[in-house]
């Protein structure tokens, strides 16, 4: 099996502008950094993982739980945050995010990172159980048997 080298490309995602609050103020609610996922291959990426650090202005969030992002369309998009590094008042300097991102062949799609909006939870959970030394795992998408 061939693999062309594009199909093992990485979605690649810049950070394209940031509304931070004045030098010493904390961030109203609203505040966002924009985040724009591109695509240089010929088919489209649908739902596919992104993962990646970005850098806030003191201020701009209180904690991690504060920070939602929002999906090309508007609408909220789950994901993880993780805060990396904090601020020596306690507000993030670096986090670490994780979701899906779907991005149309040769294009860029922009997804915002908000303070004060909620973050919606993952449409499928994962559910596993062990019974009898019979591991169950179900992923939404699929279930797996494992004999333990």
């Amino acid at each position: 099996m061939v693999i062309h080298p594009a199909a093992a490309t990485l979605l690649a995602v810049s950070l394209v502008s940031l509304a931070s609050p004045a030098a010493g103020e904390p961030a109203a609610n609203g505040a966002e950094v924009a985040l724009t996922v591109g695509n240089d291959l010929p088919f489209d990426r649908a739902s596919e993982p992104v993962t990646g650090g970005v850098p806030l202005p003191k201020g701009f969030a209180a904690s991690a739980d504060s920070l939602g992002l929002a999906g090309p369309d508007g609408k909220p998009v789950p994901v993880g945050v993780a805060v990396t590094s904090r601020f020596g008042d306690g507000s993030p300097r670096w986090v670490l995010l994780d979701f899906l991102a779907s991005v149309p062949a040769k294009e860029a799609a922009v997804y915002r990172l908000r303070t004060g909006v909620d973050r919606p939870a993952p449409a499928a959970r994962l559910v596993c159980s062990l019974e009898g030394g019979v591991a169950r795992v179900d992923t939404g998408v699929a279930s797996f048997t494992i004999d333990t």
